[in-house]
């Protein structure tokens, strides 16, 4: 995941310090990408994504990459599909 960040900042032409300022991500959460301690969560996934404009799936690699989940996402996920009402056909 860090590789491809990597790859669309720099197609950007952006530096690390304006990614983080204008995302609100915390260097120290690069930081850890970077080096393996923690793998994102989709929440912040999803801002990356909507800061180059691409699809969150660039993020999401092939081959039984995780992604942690905030808490809130699941929760919000879930309720997206409580919202949908009764499938049963």
């Amino acid at each position: 995941m860090y590789e491809k960040y990597v790859k669309l900042r720099d197609e950007r032409g952006v530096s690390d310090y304006k990614v983080f300022k204008e995302t609100g991500i915390t260097k120290s959460t690069f930081s850890d990408w970077k080096s393996g301690r923690s793998k994102p969560k989709i929440d912040k996934l999803v801002i990356l994504a909507d800061y180059f404009g691409v699809p969150v799936t660039v993020f999401i690699e092939r081959g039984g990459y995780e992604v942690e989940q905030s808490k809130s996402s699941l929760q919000s996920a879930d309720g997206g599909i409580k919202g949908c009402g009764n499938i049963n056909s």
